[in-house]
């Protein structure tokens, strides 16, 4: 199964939006999370019914960092946390191919 997400990542320069896509494999989790005019791979894990721990890095023009991941994700929203080193960002948002009435549509 695979998912796409329209994210927004609270970082210390403002709001960033981006689509994080993820493809399921049991537990196991793979996809990509495209911000900052990067496509980063993601790798992670299910931990439970509706919580992810993810692995991936944060490109931008200048350098490449390497964070990690916890989020929950209930029904068509995802919510959590970024981190890099000591640094925490907030992340949130919603699943991307619904239409307002709930129905499955065509992704965005």
């Amino acid at each position: 199964m695979t998912e796409s997400f329209s994210i927004v990542l609270d970082s210390q320069l403002g709001p960033r939006t981006g689509i994080l896509s993820l493809e399921y494999h049991q537990q196991e989790v793979t996809g990509s999370l495209s911000i900052l005019g990067f496509e980063n791979p993601v790798t992670g894990e299910w931990l439970g019914r509706d919580r992810l721990r993810l692995s991936h890095s944060i490109r931008t023009r200048m350098n490449e960092f390497p964070c990690q991941s916890l989020l929950e994700v209930h029904q068509d929203r995802v919510t959590g946390t970024i981190w890099m080193d000591e640094t925490r960002m907030r992340c949130y948002g919603e699943k991307l191919g619904r239409d307002p009435d709930g129905e499955k549509g065509e992704e965005v």
